[in-house]
């Protein structure tokens, strides 16, 4: 493994990324801030790691369509969003061992806000700024390429699954 301080988990979609950083998290006790995104009772949720509470990102069927976001199948709320980005602007002030962002999707990619301008405020800070604490980005296998390209990562800063165990 490289000196990196960015990783990449990457896997396909519904592959269990969320699962295994939830249980890599329980199993190791490492000390971590940022944001899950775990499916619980069938819904989507927001996960803040370090204050351990959820938040529902689903919107409800009712929802006006202007505070929604579409995702695939999903309708999500703006105000989910605001409130991931606020979860990862206030840990990249008060940095942990890892910072984890679960997920960067087709919203960050086709600038359609989601996580952004965040991710990329994240990514710069811990590309410029010298530490011990590591950055763990989420993305979909089929988005790493231009991901990649988009925030200039590189393949070599992609973790497996044996990373976890």
């Amino acid at each position: 493994m490289s000196a990196h301080r960015i990783y990449i988990f990457t896997r396909a979609v519904h592959s269990g990324k969320t699962t295994t950083l939830q249980q890599w998290l329980r199993n190791t006790g490492v000390k971590a801030g940022g944001i899950l995104t775990p499916n619980v009772d069938g819904k989507r949720m927001l996960y803040d790691i370090s204050e351990d509470k959820y938040y529902e990102m689903e919107a409800a069927a009712d929802a006006p369509d202007s505070e929604c976001l579409l995702v695939g199948k999903y309708r999500f709320t703006k105000e989910s969003f605001r409130i991931a980005r606020e979860i990862l602007e206030r840990e990249l002030k008060q940095p942990s061992d890892w910072l984890i962002v679960d997920e960067i999707g087709k919203l960050e990619l086709e600038d359609k806000m989601g996580l952004e301008p965040t991710i990329t405020h994240i990514i710069n800070s811990y590309k410029n700024i010298d530490g011990q604490n590591k950055l763990m980005l989420v993305i979909r296998n089929y988005l790493l390429d231009e991901a990649c390209e988009r925030y200039q990562l590189n393949t070599d800063m992609i973790i497996n699954k044996h990373f976890f165990e």
